[in-house]
């Protein structure tokens, strides 16, 4: 029995389906997201929220958004509420200015 080799080199993968501008499908599998919308909607932020991000988990690399109230002392409870955007984990990021002005305002409107 010979020992029989392909000379082929495989194709690069190609694009099969795209999304918005912000998801990328390609022939291996493989999905490119944007870090970036596909529309321009500007950021309100007039000081009135404080905001961070963190991680969460470093093995899959999450992360989130905490908002609260500038106006409120330190000592303050506020209610937690959970804010997870629609996109069925495939497009959009806590980062993105409509997601970002949605949270302002919720979180603006939270009382202790």
């Amino acid at each position: 029995m010979s020992d029989v080799r392909s000379d082929r080199v495989a194709a690069p993968p190609y694009e099969v389906d795209e999304c918005r501008g912000v998801l990328r499908v390609y022939s291996d599998g493989s999905i490119v997201r944007s870090t970036k919308p596909s529309f321009g909607v500007p950021v309100h932020d007039d000081g009135t929220v404080l905001w961070k991000d963190v991680q969460f988990d470093s093995t899959h690399n999450l992360h989130l958004r905490l908002y609260k109230p500038a106006a409120l002392p330190p000592s303050a409870k506020l209610p937690i509420f959970y804010y997870i955007h629609g996109g069925g984990f495939c497009i959009g990021s806590r980062t993105w200015p409509n997601c970002q002005n949605y949270c302002f305002r919720l979180a603006s409107s939270s009382k202790p």
